[in-house]
């Protein structure tokens, strides 16, 4: 079954969703935020710590691609220009 867990990364907070894989003896991390992301770790708090690298590492290379992150809380993250952004965002779809 999967569990929903808050990351707190230096770039915001994301949900991700964390279960354990019997036939591997693995803990599976999915990332929402970041469509088709996964990671892995051998106990719930390593997969917790791999979750937290991985998010860290995909806003560093969006950041590098002059895009901006914005957290599952409304907050957005980014460099250069974009830094000076802050607060909560809206979203109109």
């Amino acid at each position: 079954m999967k569990k929903k867990y808050l990351i707190k990364t230096k770039y915001g907070n994301f949900n991700v969703a964390i279960w354990y894989d019997r036939a591997d003896k693995l803990f599976l991390v999915e990332v929402p935020s970041f469509d088709k992301t996964m990671t892995q770790g051998s106990t719930l708090s390593d997969a917790k710590y791999m979750a937290k690298d991985l998010i860290e590492l995909l806003c560093e290379v969006a950041f590098d691609d002059d895009k901006v992150v914005i957290d599952d809380e409304g907050r957005v993250s980014g460099r250069g220009k974009f830094s000076k952004l802050s607060g909560p965002v809206a979203m109109h779809l």
